[in-house]
């Protein structure tokens, strides 16, 4: 069986997610393949990480992690990557099965981002070596604080919930 999904309803929920949040949103399915995000790039900070494949590989990982922490306890994970980014990952549920997930993120507390710029940005260029690139990549991150992105993670959790309630998302 395959998650199924319409596309349009789906969309337009993140994109509304998106309008309340600032920040990406996708869905997966109960394998990790992403199957719709909005925006559908990643953040400019997260991009050029991804450029190099060694980075891509650590990003990726960070996010099967995620992705399983969250399937063991079927609820939803906040976690930071590798590059010290802030992203969190909820469940989709029918009948107490995880049939996808939906992940929010690329985000930094505001706080955080002043005292741990340069350990960021020094970190992404051990992958990247156009500072001016990743220093203004890094300007632009979304910034969220424990509550925000707590309110987030709970919103998040009623739209995994919503997805199937409304027929966004099913199993075929």
């Amino acid at each position: 069986m395959m998650l199924q999904f319409d596309a349009e309803g789906l969309r337009e929920l993140l994109e509304d997610f998106h309008t309340l949040t600032h920040v990406r949103v996708s869905v997966y399915d109960a394998n990790w393949d992403k199957l719709i995000a909005y925006p559908e790039k990643s953040c400019p900070f997260c991009t050029l990480l991804k450029d190099n494949p060694v980075s891509r590989k650590l990003c990726k990982s960070c996010d099967q992690s995620g992705f399983l922490a969250c399937r063991n306890s079927g609820s939803i994970q906040i976690y930071r990557c590798h590059a010290g980014l802030i992203d969190a990952v909820a469940p989709i549920r029918m009948n107490d099965i995880t049939i996808g997930y939906m992940m929010f993120g690329q985000m930094i507390d505001p706080v955080l981002k002043k005292t741990e710029r340069n350990q960021v940005i020094s970190y992404a260029l051990s992958f990247c070596s156009d500072a001016a690139a990743v220093s203004k990549a890094y300007d632009r991150l979304c910034c969220k604080d424990e509550r925000q992105i707590r309110s987030a993670a709970k919103i998040i959790e009623a739209c995994a919930c919503y997805l199937w309630m409304n027929q966004l998302a099913w199993m075929d």
